[in-house]
């Protein structure tokens, strides 16, 4: 499975187009170093945004894993029935690990790739 999924990061990366993923990259780990910051603040609206911006250009790159697990995470966010609490600031944080070990992932291979 994990094999899968970087045979996929590859082809996600090999078919996007070259001379735009590098803003893209560069985006992305714009909106990467906000999260934390956001989260340690509870900023809810201000989290939402990066990680909106973040599912924005990955999608537009092709980064589907990326898309997808920031398109989870910004719906959680939003959900007015589980109310701001300890246990789902906790679960963000999770979740956020989650978003960042994949970007970690495909900056790995886009540096190794691009080279």
């Amino acid at each position: 499975m994990l094999e899968d999924q970087s045979i996929a990061r590859i082809l996600q990366i090999k078919k996007s187009d070259q001379n735009m993923l590098p803003l893209f990259v560069k985006e992305i780990n714009v909106l990467m170093e906000k999260l934390d910051t956001h989260v340690e603040a509870k900023e809810s609206r201000e989290l939402c945004n990066s990680l909106h911006g973040i599912k924005g250009n990955a999608r537009v790159a092709g980064f589907d894993f990326l898309t997808n697990l920031s398109h989870e995470l910004e719906t959680f966010v939003l959900d007015k029935n589980k109310p701001e609490s300890d246990s789902k600031w906790g679960e963000i944080e999770e979740s956020i690990q989650g978003i960042k070990s994949e970007w970690d992932e495909i900056e790995s291979l886009y540096n190794s790739l691009m080279k």
